[in-house]
Parts: C-alpha cells; structure tokens; sequence
C-alpha cells in the first residue's frame, strides 16, 4: 500500500482520513436508507356512513324484505370470502346472496341496495366486528331506531363467505346488532315477500 501512494503521492494520514470519510458516508447511507419509511399501500376504506344514505324505510311497491316480519329496507350489503382472497365482483354479489336467502337478488335490484366486496376474513368473529364497527348504527347500537344490522357466516356455490347487512325499518326497533352463528338462520331472520 505504501507504494500505491508513493505513486498516487498521497500522504498515509490523508488516506486514512479519506477512507474513514467514505466509511461514515456509507454507514449513514444505509442508516437512512433502512430508516426511511416504505410507502405501504393503504387498504380500501372499509367505512359506510349510513347518514349520507336515504333516511327512509322499505318501498311500499316490489318484493319485501322482512326481520322478524318486520319490513325493512336493504340498505348496505357488505360480502367477504371467508380466509384469505380477494373480493368478489360486484356484480357478483346479489347472485351469491340469493343462493342463502333466496329472493333477495330482486330486493337489492328493487331497492337500490349498496354491495361492496371487502378483502377475505380470517374468522367470522373479526369480520362480524369489523363490519359493526365499519358500518355503524347510530344511537345504542341502532337499539331505538329504524336501523339494524346482521352478520355472519354463508355458504354460496361451494365457498364459504361472510356476509354483512344494514337494513333500515319505517319506524324505530328494538332489533339492533345481530350476529348470524349458523348459517340456516338467515332464512330464520329473513323472510322475502312478492
């Protein structure tokens, strides 16, 4: 090394100094660039306002939606593939739903309803409470109002799916959050009628 400087007529200090400077610049180099924080692409707002949808109960004209026999509005569908995937269509959504609750594919026509299709769910339990806390009731949890909502687990063509609903009656209830634990009883709570 001593004769690569001779040659380069640098001094051995001088070259210290300038390898120790290289050295730092590298080491705050990769300091930085690890630290800097990566965009993360941002999820797709799961939220749903349910005050900026219309304020008013079932059509009096079509096919009726009822819980409980009481009519009801479909307002918000929201449908998951239950584990990992990826939404489905939606214009997919009515034709999956109307293998679980038969009839409702008209409903979602007649009433104008808003289908959404979130990412897959690992459980039933974490897509029921994301879906309460993404679409909220107003008041004691819709307790009082004309709004209540259902979630749970399906089965449509073979895949299974998790599936939540906002439906808004012409007058207050005492209906509020439901959570749907077997699938047959979508049809216990939903009831379609010509």
């Amino acid at each position: 090394m001593p004769a690569i400087l001779e040659h380069l007529k640098v001094s051995t200090p001088t070259a210290i100094a300038a390898v120790a400077v290289v050295a730092i610049l590298l080491v705050l180099w990769l300091l930085f660039r690890f630290r800097r924080p990566r965009r993360q692409p941002q999820p797709p707002t799961l939220a749903i306002d349910l005050t900026a949808l219309p304020q008013m109960g079932p059509l009096p004209v079509g096919p009726q939606l009822t819980l409980h026999n009481v009519p009801m509005r479909l307002a918000v569908v929201v449908i998951a593939p239950a584990g990992r995937g990826d939404p489905p269509p939606e214009h997919d959504i009515p034709t999956i739903l109307d293998e679980v609750v038969p009839g409702i594919k008209q409903v979602i026509a007649a009433q104008d309803s808003i289908c959404q299709g979130w990412p897959g769910q690992l459980s039933a339990e974490g897509f029921c409470n994301a879906f309460f806390s993404s679409v909220r009731l107003p008041g004691d949890k819709g307790k009082g109002t004309p709004w209540s909502e259902l979630a749970g687990r399906a089965t449509s063509s073979g895949q299974k799916y998790l599936i939540g609903m906002a439906l808004r009656a012409a007058t207050s209830n005492a209906y509020g959050l439901t959570v749907v634990d077997r699938e047959a009883q979508w049809l216990d709570l939903l009831r379609i009628k010509q």
